[in-house]
């Protein structure tokens, strides 16, 4: 939502309250629609795109954007994913890790600021070969998927 409209919100509703209270006998914020924001919607991949996607970044990354793309998961979800959130028998993905940060000095990163930061999300069976061969730890590597030789995927 906007600032400008965010504000005249909280205005608007404070004025309100005055009018209740007997402080003025009108609210002065009467503009129509002044405190509603349309929102334009977010584009989104056709599934093929989502594939074509899958296919042009490196293999380690696949399974995390086929993830991300047919769970809806977060932008920072899917880089902080562990090999233990992924449920193979039932299908599900448990998102509850801290995101990454993008530089090593920033501040560490921190867990879900609410309950609504911890879900699990159910993915196609379509999926799951891919999701086992993801979830396989190679040699030297740990426990986070996103990883490339070692380092973890970050923001660019």
């Amino acid at each position: 939502m906007g600032s400008v409209a965010k504000a005249y919100q909280v205005l608007r509703a404070i004025l309100h309250t005055a009018v209740d209270d007997g402080l003025i006998e009108r609210n002065p914020c009467r503009i129509e629609g002044a405190g509603s924001v349309t929102h334009t919607e977010r584009p989104f991949l056709s599934i093929p795109e989502v594939y074509r996607l899958a296919d042009a970044v490196p293999p380690h990354c696949r399974a995390l954007i086929l993830l991300a793309a047919f769970c809806a998961l977060r932008f920072g979800e899917p880089a902080a994913l562990q090999r233990r959130d992924i449920d193979l028998e039932a299908r599900t993905v448990s998102s509850a890790a801290p995101t990454p940060r993008r530089a090593p000095k920033a501040s560490p990163a921190k867990a879900p600021k609410s309950a609504a930061g911890v879900r699990t999300v159910a993915f196609p069976a379509s999926l799951t070969e891919e999701s086992a061969h993801r979830t396989q730890r190679p040699p030297g590597h740990g426990d986070q998927l996103g990883r490339a030789h070692g380092r973890p995927q970050q923001r660019q």
